[in-house]
């Protein structure tokens, strides 16, 4: 199959799935090609909003990391290096979209007090608006253009990666890997209530999430564990947005004493929501005979 050039088309029709007649090494290339030349574009023209840029380019290394470890089987010498690579990446962009997150989990928070911005809900969200300003400066910078730069090689790397030996059954078990490893993140997080346990819950049910939506196209039936998966990811992200707040929180001067009524808040709201994260945790990884007759099914597929 012919691997499209991000040099001869200026659009590209991204498309996140297995094709149906698709064989599974072609579509890893694709799939990989796309979401990295879709970061490359977002990135370069940006247009009025840089923070929408920068999350959707995200995503998209989201994906393709995703992608990669459910094909590490095939690519074992090279995964390290190209999944370190995105990594690397990520990060880079990680400041500005979270302080907008910040931000957003602030005005959430205020949102349900009846008194417009006490003090400390105005000096927090003073603190997290010039954080994020100088993010921003230091974006443009330079540090877009690395990281646009640090894209493009990664993308070049890709694309001369051979993913011959990527067959269905070796996807099945990578897959119920994911499970494995989400079961074990959950149990832990079940177990200690340390915000890094259910921050790495987080990235399982995203890995989860991505790779089961490969499928969409072939195997419907899976749809619902993506959105399960998809639930539990979103929930978990606030969660950890909340924590991240916490810890900014204890760098700012409160001489009237008031950031208590913002911990307060905090501590409510999470524990609302790793209450509904535990009720779709459960129901998303405690099947396990489930999550085996359908895994084996995709590993009989030509």
């Amino acid at each position: 199959m012919k691997r499209r050039s991000p040099k001869t088309e200026s659009k590209l029709n991204v498309q996140y799935c297995f094709r149906t007649g698709e064989e599974l090494p072609d579509a890893i290339g694709r799939i990989l090609a796309e979401q990295l030349t879709r970061a490359v574009q977002v990135l370069s023209r940006p247009g009025d909003s840089l923070e929408g840029a920068v999350h959707e380019a995200r995503r998209c290394l989201k994906r393709a990391r995703s992608v990669l470890r459910l094909v590490k089987f095939a690519i074992p010498n090279t995964y390290r290096r190209e999944n370190g690579r995105l990594r690397d990446v990520g990060r880079s962009l990680s400041e500005l979209r979270d302080s907008h997150a910040l931000i957003q989990t602030l005005d959430d928070l205020e949102g349900h007090r009846k008194t417009r911005r006490a003090n400390a809900f105005r000096d927090a969200h003073t603190f997290l608006e010039s954080r994020a300003e100088e993010i921003a400066k230091a974006m443009d910078a330079g540090g877009m253009q690395n990281s646009i730069a640090q894209l493009k090689t990664a993308l070049t790397h890709i694309e001369k990666l051979s993913f011959a030996k990527v067959n269905a059954p070796g996807i099945a078990n990578s897959l119920y890997r994911s499970v494995k490893r989400g079961r074990k993140a959950f149990a832990a997080a079940q177990a200690d209530t340390d915000p890094e346990k259910f921050h790495d819950l987080r990235k399982r049910a995203k890995d989860l999430r991505y790779q089961v939506s490969l499928f969409a196209e072939l195997r419907p039936d899976l749809e619902q564990y993506s959105s399960r998966a998809k639930d539990l990811e979103q929930l978990l992200g606030d969660d950890h947005n909340l924590a991240v707040l916490t810890d900014i929180l204890g760098g700012i001067q409160d001489p009237g004493g008031e950031l208590h009524l913002i911990r307060e808040k905090i501590s409510g709201r999470q524990s609302a929501l790793r209450d509904k994260a535990t009720k779709i945790g459960d129901r998303l990884y405690r099947r396990k005979k489930v999550w085996k007759d359908r895994l084996a099914a995709i590993a009989a597929e030509p």
